[in-house]
């Protein structure tokens, strides 16, 4: 039977897009944005590890230049993320590599 991932607290849909030989999840999580009744799509880049949700862009820095980490297509064993994104104001490709 297929497994669900869990949700964030503000989300109400998530896409699984890659999975690693360790379980980890990466893909994208729709965020509901309060001032919408149907809410646009709204995506961003999630990981799933060890039972929970939490989003990529928690995991860098404010002063980066990404604004928004949209989805994570990829995820290697070596724990290497590859997605897409804003950076400045373009529509970027990234590459997350694990601290050591």
């Amino acid at each position: 039977a297929p497994l669900a991932l869990p949700l964030t607290r503000d989300s109400y849909r998530g896409r699984a897009k890659s999975v690693n030989d360790f379980g980890v999840v990466v893909g994208e999580l729709n965020i509901l944005l309060r001032q919408y009744q149907n809410p646009p799509p709204n995506p961003h880049a999630a990981i799933w590890k060890d039972g929970e949700a939490n989003l990529l862009e928690k995991q860098i820095g404010r002063n980066s230049g990404w604004g928004s980490l949209w989805t994570a297509r990829t995820i290697n064993n070596a724990g290497v993320i590859g997605g897409r994104g804003v950076f400045d104001v373009n529509s970027r490709g990234f590459l997350l590599l694990p601290n050591p």
